[in-house]
């Protein structure tokens, strides 16, 4: 037995010395594991709901058919149809969704919708209708674009191409309107780089405001205040009830929706080849109204106004017929302004240098038309409408034609008398010492 188990031994250690002490070869690696891949699945109906890094609902899209892509971390892909479907504001629904087909991606909370695109905010009463449809996430908004209108409870868009539009509807605007917002100021210029500007309109139901713009932006601040930011070349606001139609570059304002609906300028801020037109028509006779001046704010109703201007400051007020012409001109102004009134210009002061210019033409007594030019130059200037004066003050000159009006004037005080039908009745020039009076007949 013991020779059978050398022999067995000695088997064992020849084989192990077959190697010649070499290596064996290495095996080899195994192949790295393949990342499981998605799962596609084609389903009826489904529901993808995406959440934020603090897991609060953004958006949730329903659709009637859908091709579902199912990543190994849960998230879902979907490519949708009949789409419909809700965004959130701070956890809650805001507004409603619907398209003929959409696309959404759980994960990075894209969501986009196209064909028959309809966005409605929570009361039904506000809503957006475009060809396309997409969620911002880096400025929490909504983007609708192709042939895009807003149809408000208050108002109504012309068709734009974009619009963009918080969660809730109550803050809707053209894209570059955005673009000095201080919360989306740093992240808004690499959207805004292939969108161009185009003339829209904005008006209300009533048809008694209009806003003509190529940026707009609205702001819901209660049921009846609705604040606004218009840009253009110029923009032009407009107001039947009020009879004022405003000119600028920009117009910052509010709008007051009374019971009736029509939305009555509260106030604004206008800046920019500024120009302000009023027209009355009495009698078969119109007279235009005309403020101009770089800078221009307003504060009014349906009966009242008054008008801050500052920056090379012209006011005008002239008949159709060419019988009145007056001007006042100065550095910066206030005026008091009558809706509704023969003369809307009810009052102003003027400061100065100032100027002033009319011309008036009538038939005296014999049936002859005869002319009044007169222009005044002074520091200081004041208009009352309703007593029908105007007087100028400090260093005045007066210079002019006319019945009985003297060639030259100067004193440290000009007063005119107007007629009620808003034509020279009287000149007063008061120096020191002493006065010279001049009259028309």
């Amino acid at each position: 037995m013991g020779r059978y188990a050398n022999v067995a031994l000695g088997l064992v250690l020849a084989l192990a010395g077959c190697n010649g002490g070499k290596k064996e070869p290495a095996k080899p690696k195994p192949a790295a594991q393949e990342a499981e891949p998605a799962q596609r699945i084609g389903t009826g109906g489904i529901s993808v709901t995406s959440r934020d890094d603090k897991r609060v609902d953004v958006w949730k899209a329903n659709a009637k058919t859908a091709q579902v892509k199912l990543a190994p971390d849960g998230s879902v892909t979907a490519q949708m149809q009949g789409v419909t479907g809700d965004v959130y504001e701070k956890g809650l629904p805001a507004a409603k969704f619907s398209a003929k087909k959409g696309y959404a991606e759980q994960k990075t909370q894209a969501l986009r919708l196209q064909d028959s695109v309809q966005l409605n905010d929570v009361s039904g009463h506000n809503r957006i209708k475009g060809n396309r449809l997409e969620w911002l996430p880096t400025i929490k908004m909504i983007q609708l674009s192709g042939s895009v209108n807003f149809m408000g409870s208050r108002y109504n868009t012309s068709t734009m191409e974009t619009i963009w539009s918080s969660p809730d509807l109550k803050d809707i605007g053209t894209p570059h309107s955005f673009k000095n917002d201080p919360k989306m100021k740093l992240l808004i210029a690499p959207l805004l780089t292939s969108m161009a500007l185009a003339q829209g309109t904005f008006s209300d139901d009533a048809q008694n405001m209009r806003l003509t713009f190529t940026t707009w932006r609205a702001t819901r601040v209660s049921d009846s205040v609705t604040h606004f930011v218009v840009t253009g070349s110029p923009a032009i606001g407009s107001w039947k009830s009020q009879g004022l139609v405003f000119r600028a570059r920009s117009i910052d304002g509010d709008l007051y929706q009374t019971a009736g609906g029509k939305s009555v300028l509260s106030k604004a801020n206008l800046a920019g080849q500024v120009r302000a037109e009023m027209t009355r028509t009495e009698g078969g006779v119109r007279r235009n109204s005309v403020l101009t001046s770089e800078k221009a704010d307003f504060s009014g109703d349906e009966k009242t106004g008054t008008m801050n201007l500052s920056g090379a400051v012209v006011a005008t007020s002239a008949l159709a017929n060419g019988l009145q012409w007056m001007q006042m001109t100065g550095t910066a102004g206030t005026f008091k302004l009558k809706i509704g009134a023969t003369q809307p210009l009810d009052s102003a002061e003027i400061a100065g240098p100032v100027t002033l210019r009319l011309i008036s033409k009538r038939k005296n007594k014999a049936g002859a038309l005869e002319t009044t030019d007169m222009t005044a130059t002074g520091r200081k200037l004041t208009f009352n409408s309703g007593a029908q004066e105007i007087e100028l003050s400090g260093g005045v000159i007066v210079t002019g034609k006319g019945p009985d009006l003297m060639g030259r004037m100067e004193g440290e005080r000009f007063r005119v008398i107007l007629d009620p039908q808003g034509f020279v009745k009287e000149v007063y020039a008061e120096g020191n010492p002493g006065q010279a009076t001049g009259r028309q007949p």
